[in-house]
C-alpha cells in the first residue's frame, strides 16, 4: 500500500469539493474517511464490523460519527476515480 497515494489525492480539487459536500451533508458529525482497494484480504468487512462495535459499545458516539467508505476496483489508479 502506498499512503502517499491518498495524501496526494486530498490535494485534488475534485476531492476537496467532495469533502465539502460531505461536510455540508453531515455538519454536526465527525467524518471518518476510508479508501480501500476492493480485495477480500483488505479487511473492509472487518472495518465495518469494528465501526458497528464502536457504536454499540459507545452509545454517546451514535449520531455523531459518520464513516465514508470508498472502495476502489482492484489495481485502479486513485486519480482515475476522482
Amino acid at each position: 500500500a502506498d499512503p502517499t497515494r491518498i495524501d496526494d489525492s486530498l490535494e485534488r480539487p475534485a476531492v476537496a469539493e467532495q469533502i465539502q459536500v460531505f461536510r455540508k451533508q453531515y455538519p454536526a458529525q465527525f467524518l471518518l474517511g476510508a479508501v480501500d482497494d476492493l480485495d477480500v484480504f483488505k479487511g473492509i468487512t472487518l472495518k465495518l464490523r469494528a465501526f458497528e462495535t464502536l457504536l454499540e459499545k459507545y452509545e454517546e458516539y451514535r449520531g455523531k460519527l459518520t464513516l465514508v467508505q470508498v472502495v476502489l476496483p482492484k489495481k485502479v489508479p486513485l486519480e482515475l476515480t476522482v
